[in-house]
């Protein structure tokens, strides 16, 4: 098991490394029609899905869109069709999921589509209700 303390240096590192990436991304969706859809998949892993925008903080997970989800998303307002995520959510600190889930809502159509599966729903609640304490110590 890989210690939290290198665990945080690797995201700090990670999340400066994706900022030219997320803006490459943001000017290629911005450009996007109101007619195109877009299928996301947040947090991917290995676990990629045909047919829909893998977007992953590993680059070593090969995605089709390499994001730090702790950044905001790089999507336009009510453009997202579908978005779906799996045990991404619990990875977060609660104001970092909390902002994601922000970001899903933003970037989600009217008549959009959202999953979210998380292995405990009663955390996943209280993150909702703002009330989740975070069980380790933040380092950065």
């Amino acid at each position: 098991m890989v210690p939290q303390s290198v665990k945080d240096a690797l995201f700090a590192v990670n999340q400066l490394a994706v900022r030219p990436n997320r803006w490459l991304w943001r000017a290629r969706f911005g450009s996007t029609r109101r007619s195109d859809r877009l299928y996301v998949h947040l947090g991917c892993g290995t676990n990629r899905i045909p047919g829909m925008l893998n977007c992953d903080g590993n680059l070593l997970r090969n995605p089709d869109i390499w994001l730090d989800l702790r950044l905001p998303l790089p999507f336009r307002d009510r453009s997202v069709e579908v978005a779906y995520t799996s045990h991404t959510i619990e990875h977060l600190f609660p104001d970092q999921a909390l902002a994601l889930l922000r970001e899903i809502r933003r970037s989600l159509r009217a008549d959009g589509i959202v999953r979210v599966a998380v292995p405990d729903v009663s955390y996943a609640l209280e993150i909702a209700r703002g009330e989740a304490h975070c069980p380790w110590p933040r380092s950065f």
